[in-house]
């Protein structure tokens, strides 16, 4: 069964009432799994209600791909049951906080995940994304970074990365077919430097590259060999 819920309009006398109420349905009345559900609450301009009970909910109606789209003015912060939603496998975050707890394994069954304006550490994303070992799509739009990330995704096939960053180090790509990057304010200092043709070489199966910025671009690599792409101000 394919169920998909999207809230975009609101009561402005009540939302959080509102918001409550259709919970409290869908809980009592569906029957069945939910494979897909979409919750799309970005333009609500107070605070988002808290719905910990009803992501809850879908980790126990096989939720398998999940997309939460939160009010930008106020992010929120996702909790601990997202984790153990296993059978994930196309995950979609916007204007939220990340942060995975220390019991969370890895979500072996996902291959698509989105974050756009997501606030997590450089080293919670790396292992977040390392520990999605049949992951194919990966999408990173003006997500906060701290520093630099390391990628270690061996099925990865297509990246999206806008934003702002120092640096970001291909280290275990060997599928990737699809590069985006879109980048400003970014620098980064590297131990050596060298042309196009290395890159495309370390990168087998690249087919299609889009790179736009305000600054040159030049390919680096690092002393532990892992292939980078740098952004070093013009």
């Amino acid at each position: 069964m394919r169920t998909e819920f999207a809230l975009n309009e609101w009561d402005e006398e009540s939302p959080e009432v509102k918001f409550t109420n259709i919970i409290n349905q869908l809980l009592t009345h569906h029957e069945g799994p939910i494979t897909k559900f979409t919750l799309d609450i970005h333009s609500l301009e107070i605070s988002c209600p808290k719905i910990d009970d009803f992501i809850y909910f879908l980790t126990m109606n096989d939720i398998q791909h999940l997309v939460l789209r939160f009010p930008s003015n106020k992010p929120y912060k996702i909790t601990f049951s997202l984790f153990t939603c296993l059978q994930l496998r196309h995950l979609t975050l916007h204007d939220c906080f990340l942060h995975p707890p220390s019991f969370f394994k890895e979500f072996d069954m996902l291959i698509s995940l989105e974050l756009c304006k997501v606030t997590i550490s450089s080293e919670l994303l790396e292992s977040l994304i390392s520990k999605c070992p049949l992951l194919e799509q990966l999408v990173l739009k003006n997500t906060e970074i701290l520093a630099t990330i390391e990628i270690n995704a061996p099925m990865l096939r297509s990246f999206d990365f806008k934003g702002s960053i120092s640096s970001i180090c291909l280290k275990n790509v060997p599928c990737l077919a699809k590069a985006s990057l879109i980048c400003d304010d970014s620098f980064m200092v590297a131990d050596y430097y060298f042309g196009f043709a290395e890159f495309f070489e370390s990168c087998s199966a690249l087919e299609h590259l889009h790179m736009t910025c305000e600054f040159s671009v030049v390919v680096v690599v690092s002393l532990l060999h892992c292939y980078a792409i740098g952004l070093l101000l013009g």
